[in-house]
C-alpha cells in the first residue's frame, strides 16, 4: 500500500513556494537592473521590476511552465546592428550614445549575441535542431 508520508521532503530541498518566490524574486531584479540601464532611477526601475514580477505570476498562474537550457535568444533589429557594429571595430560607448543606451547595456546585448553564437555552432556541431 502507498504511504504518501514515505517520501518526506529534504530539509535542503526547496518547497514549491519558496522556488516561486526565488524565480520571481529574480524576475524583478532583472527587470529592475535593465530598466535603470534604459537610464530609469533607482525607485522607478525598483517599482517596474516588482510590476513585472506580478505581470509574470499573474500570466502563468497555474502552469507548468519549463525553460530549455540553452535556448536562443531572439534579436530585435536594433540588437543585430549594435552587434554589426561592434564586428565592424565600433566602440561600444559610441554606440551607447548612438542607441541612448548605456555602455554596459551595449555589451550585454553584444555578449548575449555572443553566447546565442555560440551555442548556434555547438548545435550543428552536434547535429542538434537549431
Amino acid at each position: 500500500m502507498f504511504n504518501p508520508d514515505s517520501f518526506e521532503r529534504r530539509e535542503d530541498e526547496p518547497t514549491m513556494e519558496s522556488r516561486r518566490y526565488e524565480i520571481l524574486s529574480e524576475v524583478a531584479a532583472k527587470a529592475a537592473e535593465l530598466a535603470r540601464d534604459f537610464g530609469l532611477g533607482r525607485d522607478v526601475a525598483e517599482q517596474f521590476g516588482a510590476a513585472t514580477a506580478d505581470i509574470v505570476a499573474d500570466a502563468c498562474s497555474g502552469q507548468v511552465i519549463s525553460f530549455p537550457n540553452n535556448c536562443g535568444y531572439r534579436f530585435s533589429q536594433r540588437d543585430r546592428e549594435i552587434v554589426e557594429l561592434e564586428q565592424k571595430g565600433v566602440h561600444p560607448g559610441r554606440i551607447a550614445k548612438r542607441y541612448g543606451l548605456t555602455e554596459r547595456h551595449v555589451r550585454r546585448i553584444i555578449k548575449r549575441a555572443e553566447l546565442r553564437e555560440r551555442n548556434l555552432r555547438q548545435k550543428q556541431l552536434f547535429n542538434l535542431e537549431s
